[in-house]
């Protein structure tokens, strides 16, 4: 439960149990949502809680939110149901000018899933930090658009597995790239391509490799990945470390050297610091670790 301020004149609003929280980049005003179909923001002292989208029901409900640049207008994306039933689902993408539902514009609405595969696309849409374009998996290439759904663009040169195994396309904070896990599952590479289709790059390198539960965290200027990964021969991903990956030059570090599960990464707005949630899930416990390595320090146990 989110309870808001005087001025809101004390509403309550459900929001799901991992909601979907994000600043606006003057940091004035917050989007968010609330339960599985709607979409509202309010400003930081509580005022003007506004409904952006009010949204029907669906089964595996997932929303991704973005603010533009001038912090007036939000680019959202909302996924339903994509790839867990043989009935199709759908990937929508909308922009808003933040001042209410009449604001708000549905961009493109593709189906996703169904058995056997009928789809137009084959991921959910993945937004750029400025909320500027929008990336996907299609014809198994990755492809970008503009926020308005201009610009289609294919990014890679041929086609392949980039998402399989629940992996995602992660934009760079400064949208110059995109980091991703590509082939075979679960025998996956982190690679990097720019956002307009040069330089595919692979960081990792370990065809022998298997990958479970792997996220990738790009550091605050864009210039190296955190990500956990699980050592050989572990299937089931309790046996992983947090790498350091630079991009330039390519090259990798083990960071923790403590082989367990991993979870929820975040870096240091100054990039010093990466805190981190490591243990099995009732034993789990908080820690930061600087980011050459040192200084591993436990914060919390985590309740």
């Amino acid at each position: 439960m989110l309870t808001l301020g005087p001025a809101a004149n004390l509403h309550l609003i459900n929001i799901d149990v991992s909601p979907t929280l994000v600043w606006s980049p003057n940091g004035q005003r917050l989007a968010f949502v609330s339960g599985d179909t709607d979409i509202y923001t309010v400003n930081a002292d509580g005022s003007q809680l506004t409904k952006q989208f009010a949204g029907d029901a669906c089964k595996a409900a997932n929303f991704a939110i973005a603010w533009f640049s001038n912090s007036q207008k939000l680019l959202f994306a909302r996924s339903c149901d994509s790839f867990t039933s043989d009935t199709p689902g759908s990937q929508s993408v909308y922009t808003s000018d933040a001042s209410g539902i009449k604001g708000t514009k549905l961009v493109r609405n593709l189906q996703v899933g169904e058995y056997p595969p009928k789809t137009e696309i084959s991921s959910e849409f993945y937004l750029s930090p400025d909320g500027q374009q929008v990336a996907f998996v299609k014809d198994k290439n990755i492809y970008k658009m503009n926020a308005d759904g201009s610009g289609m663009t294919k990014l890679t040169k041929s086609p392949g597995e980039y998402i399989s195994g629940g992996s995602q396309l992660v934009w760079s904070p400064d949208r110059t790239k995109i980091a991703f896990l590509f082939g075979a599952y679960p025998k996956q590479q982190i690679y990097t391509i720019n956002a307009d289709g040069t330089n595919l790059k692979n960081l990792t390198n370990n065809p022998q490799n298997e990958v479970y539960n792997v996220k990738i965290f790009w550091f605050p200027d864009s210039s190296s990945i955190a990500c956990y990964y699980n050592k050989p021969r572990d299937s089931v991903g309790e046996k992983q470390d947090i790498y350091l990956l630079d991009i330039n030059p390519d090259k990798a570090k083990n960071l923790t050297q403590k082989p367990t599960i991993y979870n929820e990464i975040s870096w240091s707005p100054d990039g010093q610091l990466i805190a981190f949630v490591a243990g099995k899930f009732t034993h789990q416990k908080l820690y930061t670790i600087n980011a050459d390595g040192n200084q591993l320090n436990q914060l919390a146990t985590r309740l």
